[in-house]
This record gives C-alpha cells, structure tokens and sequence, in this order.
C-alpha cells in the first residue's frame, strides 16, 4: 500500500473564506496604492487653496514634505507594527491600522477647513502610520 506524499496533500485548494479574505486584503491594499496616487498629483494645488498667500518656493517644500511624511511614518512604525502584530491578533492590528488610515485621510481632506497646511502633514503622517500593516 503506497504511502500518500504530504505535498500531494498540501496541494488541496484552502476553504473558501480564505478566499474572501485573500479578496479583501487585495482590494485594501489596491486602494492604498490609489490613495498615494491620487495625493501626489492634486497636493499641489490642495497646498495653493489652503496657503494661498505662501510664495511658490515655500508651497514647494511644503510639498516635499507632506508626500514624504507619509512614507516616513510608514517606514518608522513597520518594525512596531510587525512587532505588535506578533503579540497581538492580526485582526486587531489590522482593524486599528485601517482605523488609523481612514482617520489621517478624514484630516486630508477636511485640512482645507484649518487653514494651515500643517493639517494636511498630519492627516498624511496617520495615513502613513496606517499604511504601516503591510509589515
């Protein structure tokens, strides 16, 4: 009687509700990537309606410095991310992170309300923080 290969087993297609959550974690991560994209290019005129009076030397580096702060602060919590994600339910890391991104994109996009661009820095920052669960 032949032995059964564990690869052959192992080859079995997973239950299907992983299958909506592989789905889901595609569809999160795919609007990730088209909220970054949608940033980058109307910033610049999002800065000229929120500091209208700065001089174009100024919106610029303002510029810089709200795309960047959003990787940033991705790069700097990764390791914590990964680090609570291991201590903690995936679910509830993810949960919180999501919560986090949808907070940050709320400021974004009400940071025309404040008057200060600095608004839009910290609405990128708690997005970028959230972005943080792909650790």
């Amino acid at each position: 009687m032949p032995s059964q290969d564990p690869l052959l087993s192992a080859a079995t297609p997973p239950p299907a509700r992983y299958d909506f959550a592989i789905n889901l974690l595609m569809l999160i991560s795919f609007m990730d990537a088209t909220e970054y994209s949608v940033v980058m290019p109307s910033l610049w005129n999002y800065l000229n309606e929120v500091e209208p009076s700065d001089t174009r030397h100024g919106l610029a580096n303002e510029y810089g410095i709200v795309i960047a702060s959003f990787s940033l602060a991705s790069l700097l919590l990764k390791p914590l991310v990964g680090i609570w994600c291991d201590q903690r339910s995936f679910k509830e890391v993810y949960a919180v992170t999501l919560l986090a991104a949808a907070a940050g994109n709320a400021l974004y996009a009400f940071a025309g309300l404040g008057g200060s661009w600095l608004f839009m820095l910290a609405g990128r920052l708690l997005s970028g923080a959230g972005a943080a669960n792909s650790s």
